[in-house]
């Protein structure tokens, strides 16, 4: 589930209950997706490479998402390569802490084909793995059926629905449903997750959060609407170095103040978790078959 929120991937937001779904052609998109934590709207920010972008281009936009890196040291063929983590925490109009946007930039060696077979964002994202007494299934054809959901997937794009059900951190529980997409081009990868607005009050997976161990769960008195997170990653090939993949990504993740009563239990534990999945993905990326 932390994975779920750390490199969340990517987002399309749901407009309307029978909306048909569409394609991400433009890199522009994402940064027309928001989420609603406490009494505002946070926004995702536009991808810090295109695909279409010159060599020139692209080395200017590489040593912005190096950061405080040398070129040599940022795209150096290691698993334990540095990566940029960026962190900022948001408040509500009224300044109390209601989540965080997370911005995540890193180089891994091998092709975007590789990613694709091995399936390396959505094991980021663990999202078809089971969590809680078998959920984090995909939802049935009949479920979309049943809430009049017109699904379109091809060569280019797939998208599904998952339910899942997660603690986070022993202390409270998130269940719901999440949307995932993913667009495979041959000059770039896009992964994107939302928890999917069309289910905030669905009778049979509504998106609630509420402490863990309360009495009925979802469904109980102390259970509350979670409005959730958005997220986009992405992997685009370098013109240099040769063989080197760009993949950065960005969510806002809503944490509402009664979670955790004010304290950064969660923010304190990003950076490790980060560090794993980053370390993960490339040393996933390099094995040989």
């Amino acid at each position: 589930m932390f994975r779920l929120f750390v490199l969340g991937l990517v987002v399309l937001a749901a407009r309307g209950s029978n909306a048909q779904e569409t394609a991400v052609n433009t890199p522009s998109d994402v940064s027309q997706i928001s989420v609603r934590c406490g009494s505002r709207e946070f926004a995702l920010p536009a991808p810090t490479m295109r695909a279409d972008m010159s060599a020139q281009t692209q080395a200017q936009a590489l040593q912005r998402a190096a950061g405080k890196y040398s070129l040599d040291r940022f795209t150096r063929d290691s698993i334990v390569a540095p990566f940029v983590f960026d962190k900022e925490t948001l408040k509500d109009n009224d300044g109390k802490r209601v989540g965080y946007r997370l911005d995540v930039w890193f180089v891994a060696h091998g092709s975007l084909e590789t990613v694709k077979d091995r399936e390396l964002f959505s094991g980021m994202v663990d999202a078809d793995e089971p969590t809680d007494a078998g959920e984090g299934s995909a939802l049935t054809a009949e479920q979309k059926a049943a809430r009049n959901i017109q699904w379109i997937s091809n060569d280019t794009v797939s998208r599904e629905l998952y339910q899942f059900s997660a603690p986070i951190l022993d202390r409270v529980h998130v269940a719901g449903v999440v949307r995932t997409e993913q667009v495979n081009r041959a000059d770039a990868l896009r992964g994107l997750v939302q928890i999917d607005p069309r289910f905030n009050d669905d009778s049979e997976f509504a998106n609630r959060w509420w402490p863990e161990g309360a009495e009925g769960g979802r469904t109980g008195p102390q259970a509350k609407p979670y409005s959730g997170f958005i997220g986009y990653a992405q992997a685009i090939p370098l013109h240099e170095p040769a063989g080197a993949l760009l993949v950065e990504a960005h969510a806002v993740v809503c944490e509402p103040y009664e979670w955790f009563d004010g304290k950064s239990l969660l923010s304190s534990k990003l950076p490790l978790m980060v560090q794993d999945s980053v370390r993960s993905f490339r040393r996933e990326l390099s094995k040989t078959d």
